[in-house]
């Protein structure tokens, strides 16, 4: 029998360090596709940007990786998740609940609908360690779900756990979810727009405390936004989605730099508050993202792109270059942004 080659140092490490390796994931319903065999892979400390309008599959993305799609939609590909290489896309509800809110956890847009109105929110947080176990003591979960408040920068920790979430402001509710979230000390965050309705300093703290957290638990973080500025603030690497297709990724830097794709360039545009045309108006794209289902065949932004010809009739594939890689027939080289 031949003896198998010895691994190198790389292969021996590279499984230690990979927390996710998403393979191909496809969401849909039984009438539309609505997310197209996305992959990626994220490395311990990984902070990775999912970027895009809405409706264009960024959530649904994430909720696939912990099995909360909505009734109806199923997703297919693969999903392997740290140590126990577990693919979350074919795993059961019994091993999913234990991996939620222990080794991936998830910040919504909406504190409201992740908190219970009827318990004080720091028996929500003690519960989140109770649950698995983490704290076992009710009053040592009490004790820590208040140094968990206390280190989200909540004003008087101790009077807050015992507030209800009614009584406190938005940005107060995103900080408990984000203490619930982080309880754990998580492998993998997942945030889903988390500080849309924030004003801008609530914010800009929100950020510092999610930065913070992944970067002292050693974590990976996936950051879905609309808001360039934000994931610029937060993320080293960024995938731009469209019509549920990555269509272009890469370093945050390179891409907002030296956009590819000229969707990227339109988001980016898009962005720029300061500059206006001849007419005072700020840049756009035109047009809208289609609904489920009306994307044209081929490219699925050629309706909308002023670069589009027949030859993006046929779908371009997402193809690597040496600073990341795009989908498009007629790539933006050399564009600075």
């Amino acid at each position: 029998m031949d003896t198998p080659p010895a691994e190198s140092a790389e292969s021996q490490t590279a499984p230690v360090n990979e927390i996710l390796r998403v393979d191909g994931i496809s969401v849909g319903t039984r009438r539309h596709r609505l997310v197209h065999e996305i992959s990626f892979t994220l490395q311990r400390g990984d902070r990775v940007g999912l970027i895009g309008e809405s409706g264009c599959g960024k959530s649904l993305t994430a909720l696939s990786l912990l099995g909360l799609l909505p009734e109806g939609v199923h997703a297919s590909g693969s999903a392997i998740f740290g140590k126990s290489k577990l693919d979350l896309i074919g795993a059961g509800e019994k091993q999913l609940a234990q991996l939620r809110g222990r080794e991936i956890t998830m910040v919504f847009q909406e504190p409201m609908t992740a908190l219970n109105p009827t318990k004080p929110v720091g028996k929500q947080v003690a519960e989140v360690l109770r649950i698995h176990r983490t704290v076992t003591d009710r009053k040592a979960a009490d004790e820590e779900a208040v140094r968990l408040l206390d280190q989200v920068r909540l004003p008087d920790p101790a009077r807050a756990a015992r507030a209800y979430a009614h009584q406190l402001s938005g940005g107060q509710r995103q900080r408990v979810v984000l203490a619930m979230a982080m309880a754990n000390r998580p492998s993998l965050l997942l945030c889903d727009e988390p500080t849309t309705a924030l004003d801008v300093t609530v914010q800009a703290q929100m950020l510092e405390l999610i930065v913070g957290g992944v970067t002292e638990n050693d974590s990976s973080l996936l950051f879905i936004t609309h808001d360039l500025a934000v994931v610029s603030t937060v993320c080293q690497r960024v995938i731009v989605m469209y019509g549920g297709r990555a269509i272009e990724s890469g370093d945050i830097e390179e891409v907002f730099r030296r956009p590819r794709h000229p969707y990227t360039q339109g988001l980016l545009a898009a962005s720029d508050l300061s500059t206006v045309d001849e007419h005072g108006k700020l840049a756009t794209i035109p047009g809208s993202v289609p609904a489920a289902g009306q994307f044209p065949e081929g490219c699925v932004f050629r309706n909308r792109c002023q670069r589009a010809d027949d030859t993006c009739l046929r779908e371009p594939r997402l193809t690597a270059h040496e600073a990341g890689s795009v989908a498009c027939w007629h790539p933006l080289v050399g564009n600075a942004a």
